[in-house]
């Protein structure tokens, strides 16, 4: 095969095998990133940092908690102020991060997140300073998983923007080796600094007809589907469609479907004083609309029951995240799915309340 040394340059593309993971991962440590991806645990799939690239598990699979904790911690401290001095102290300096591994759809949810905590006036400087430096290695999927309908939502199984580097993983291997093959395709100045100097072989046409081959065929494995024409307006019309309460009655309030969503994205502010009154730090941690507290306000609370607790996650996620940003804060990973203890579907839902099921 005719070899070839990427020059870096966005828009190029190649054949590399397995082993030029390495040398991408290896340079991401070289520049001083932390380099996260997907290491299995117990049969779960979860986003930490990686020490070495042999602990990367590239399997798909809808049982992987999202890597929105990357970018927007879970628990963190704003700033503090020390009333000795009368002080305030915010550090947030950029921090230098890479996902290695990182799916189409939660590229997509990624982007929706850049929406609500860049996109206004306001824009928070904690998340920015995690995002700015940001590189995404990004793998299409080429199976899809068990409850995934990343193709109804437009967010997968395939990525065509937003990435430093992608990668497809080729059926065909090398005859002679066995190794496995993937197309690398580069997306940005960052991203081609990566590879530059990195040998490969040649894209032929025929590697990119199977890419398409292989992400069709991934899309049409979505076992779950979901139709969006008209879904905003058919959700708003059936705000009081008697499927809310069939499935409140077997909802557990659990919650556990916003603390997986990739997009969720409300939280709790607080402060905290030590014990001897000389420093108070103001605090974020996520938090949950489907919690009962959630809505407490003086005087009462604005959302107690538990149906409009259950509606509102899913009216936000299939209809009014279009009003307020113009596209679904749901990228159909199927992970609210997932981990329902009770087994409730949001693409069932949003079939049943359309009149599809």
């Amino acid at each position: 095969m005719p070899e070839k040394v990427l020059q870096g340059v966005v828009g190029e593309d190649a054949v590399i095998d397995r082993m030029a993971l390495t040398f991408i991962f290896n340079r991401l440590r070289e520049r001083g990133y932390t380099v996260y991806g997907t290491v299995n645990e117990k049969g779960t799939g979860l986003f930490r940092p990686l020490g070495d690239l042999s602990d990367l598990s590239l399997r798909c699979t809808g049982g992987t908690l999202p890597p929105k904790h990357i970018w927007y911690k879970p628990f963190e401290t704003l700033f503090a102020y020390d009333r000795v001095r009368n002080h305030f102290k915010a550090d947030v300096p950029p921090v230098k991060q890479a996902v290695f591994g990182i799916r189409p759809c939660d590229v997509h949810a990624l982007l929706a997140l850049d929406e609500v905590f860049l996109g206004g006036g306001y824009p928070d400087p904690y998340y920015w300073a995690r995002r700015v430096e940001l590189v995404l290695v990004v793998f299409n999927c080429v199976e899809a998983g068990d409850t995934c309908f990343c193709s109804s939502m437009g967010t997968g199984p395939g990525l065509g923007h937003d990435y430093d580097l992608l990668f497809t993983e080729l059926l065909r291997k090398d005859g002679a080796s066995g190794r496995e093959r993937y197309l690398i395709e580069i997306g940005s100045s960052a991203g081609g600094e990566l590879v530059q100097g990195l040998k490969g072989e040649e894209a032929k046409q025929e590697d990119h007809q199977e890419k398409r081959r292989r992400l069709t065929g991934a899309g049409q494995g979505n076992r779950f589907t979901l139709e969006t024409d008209r879904l905003p307006r058919l959700m708003q019309e059936g705000y009081k469609h008697p499927y809310w309460e069939e499935i409140t009655n077997k909802c557990f309030a659990c919650a556990n479907c916003t603390s997986v969503c990739p997009t969720c994205y409300c939280a709790d502010i607080f402060d905290e004083t030590d014990f001897n009154l000389r420093e108070t730090r103001r605090k974020r941690r996520w938090s949950w609309c489907f919690l009962v507290e959630f809505a407490a306000v003086h005087g009462g609370n604005y959302r107690e029951k538990h149906i409009d607790r259950l509606r509102q996650f899913m009216q936000h996620k299939l209809n009014f995240s279009i009003g307020q940003h113009g596209f679904f804060h749901c990228v159909g990973c199927g992970r609210c799915i997932v981990w329902c203890p009770a087994n409730i579907d949001i693409a069932q839902t949003g079939r049943v309340i359309r009149g599809d099921a």
